[in-house]
């Protein structure tokens, strides 16, 4: 009798905590159409932004134009960020030149500035509290052989 009297309080308390959502990332700054998208969904700092291997899920799209929708769903409700990858040459990694700097475009969720190295998963961070959120990651290439065609 108790269990179920505790259960008609605090089940709907219990249920919305538990809530699980879909997140849709609307990526945009390509500067073609190769290869895919890949969208890495983090939910802790642990190998934030460049190890997919950590990531609590991975999705890849089609590039049809210079933008592409990205679907999670089923997420439970937390903290997460989102790191993003214009694989152009379709091998499923963010390729860097010798110092570690990407060959290829990359976001993340906030579209955080950064001056020298990758964004902080704090300041990419975000929360997914209700059934349905969608987000903006801008695509940016970095340095002279990430040049769109015709801005060399």
């Amino acid at each position: 009798m108790f269990a179920a009297g505790f259960m008609v309080l605090f089940g709907p308390t219990v249920c919305a905590q538990d809530g699980k959502g879909d997140l849709t990332v609307n990526v945009s700054g390509l500067r073609s159409d190769s290869g895919f998208v890949l969208a890495s969904l983090y939910d802790s700092p642990e190998g934030f932004p460049d190890e997919g291997e950590k990531a609590y899920r991975v999705a890849r799209s089609t590039i049809t134009g210079s933008s592409v929708k990205v679907f999670f769903s089923g997420i439970p409700y937390g903290t997460y960020a989102v790191s993003v990858v214009h694989d152009e040459n379709a091998n499923m990694e963010m390729d860097a030149n010798w110092l570690g700097i990407p060959k290829e475009g990359v976001g993340a969720s906030n579209n955080p500035k950064t001056r020298f190295g990758p964004p902080s998963y704090r300041s990419a961070s975000l929360k997914l509290e209700k059934k349905s959120i969608s987000l903006d990651v801008k695509v940016s290439y970095i340095g002279k052989n990430n040049l769109k065609k015709g801005q060399e």
